[in-house]
């Protein structure tokens, strides 16, 4: 994937229930030692990834990798179709590779796809020329009078995916930490 172009890296230091910050030196030195050229940056709060993501398709990155979770590529996703150079998804314009290396806890997405769940093995994935388009799903609603929208690669659920959702947040809330969903 990353041939020797340089690649923006965005880590979600809290995903995985916050493993991911753990993690990540090992990580980095992997990517290191496999001669991938790269710049990174950790994410602040949530959907700070979306706005990085967006900042590295504006620097005219052509790899973008997220190390994280589902919520990570999630956020990644968006920022990338949400950037100037993609917002019209005019096929003349080169696209933007994403990668990922799964830290998270539910790995819906990297599951889905075949990509190595294990960081050392998704790593040298990233080296791979193999391509996979994915379908993308763009919801749109009203929240009080302002239109909104997002894109999905993976899932999107309502109903009972988003009570549990909101209990997990709640609950988290209340353990003084990140659960799995």
């Amino acid at each position: 994937m990353l041939d020797k172009l340089r690649s923006k890296i965005i880590v979600n230091p809290a995903a995985g229930s916050g493993t991911t910050i753990r993690r990540w030196p090992h990580i980095k030195r992997q990517l290191d030692g496999l001669g991938i050229p790269y710049d990174f940056i950790f994410t602040e709060k949530p959907g700070h990834a979306i706005q990085l993501a967006k900042e590295a398709a504006e620097q005219n990155y052509l790899n973008v990798v997220a190390v994280g979770g589902d919520g990570t590529i999630n956020e990644v996703v968006n920022g990338l179709l949400t950037s100037a150079p993609t917002i019209h998804l005019d096929e003349s314009l080169t696209p933007i590779d994403l990668g990922v290396i799964n830290t998270g806890t539910g790995s819906d997405f990297v599951r889905s796809l075949g990509i190595p769940r294990n960081p050392d093995r998704a790593c040298h994935h990233l080296l791979s020329r193999q391509r996979l388009k994915v379908d993308v799903g763009l919801i749109e609603w009203n929240d009080n009078g302002e239109e909104k929208r997002r894109f999905f690669v993976n899932a999107a659920g309502v109903g009972f995916d988003a009570e549990a959702a909101e209990a997990k947040k709640r609950i988290s809330k209340i353990l003084h930490g990140p659960i799995s969903y």
